[in-house]
């Protein structure tokens, strides 16, 4: 548990650390584990996304993945909960924006 991802992950590094030098001190299989080089793959749901992406604008979202904005506002308190279908139409949506944004380029 934690209230920030960076927080989860450190607890999750730190019951790791803990679980190898006891249970798992025995284990060749463990004992070759580097905690600092162990990643993770977070998954969210609806809510916890946009609670931890709050600059994200919903309204824009809703409008890039052509659904309407008072359901995708629905969905990220979780008062509305998405099928999978419109999860996944929101996950693409999402990568798309990300893939634009990576082709930003800035200069001052």
């Amino acid at each position: 548990m934690g209230k920030t991802v960076k927080e989860v992950l450190a607890n999750l590094r730190s019951l790791l650390a803990d679980f190898i030098i006891h249970e798992g001190q025995h284990s060749k299989k463990w004992k070759k584990v580097d905690i600092a080089t162990v990643e993770f793959n977070i998954k969210y749901d609806l809510q916890a996304f946009f609670e931890e992406h709050s600059y994200l604008n919903i309204s824009e979202v809703a409008k890039r993945a052509g659904m309407n904005t008072s359901l995708l506002r629905g969905y990220a308190p979780g008062s509305k909960h998405a099928s999978a279908e419109q999860t996944k139409k929101i996950e693409e949506t999402l990568h798309r924006l990300a893939s634009e944004l990576q082709e930003v380029s800035l200069y001052a």
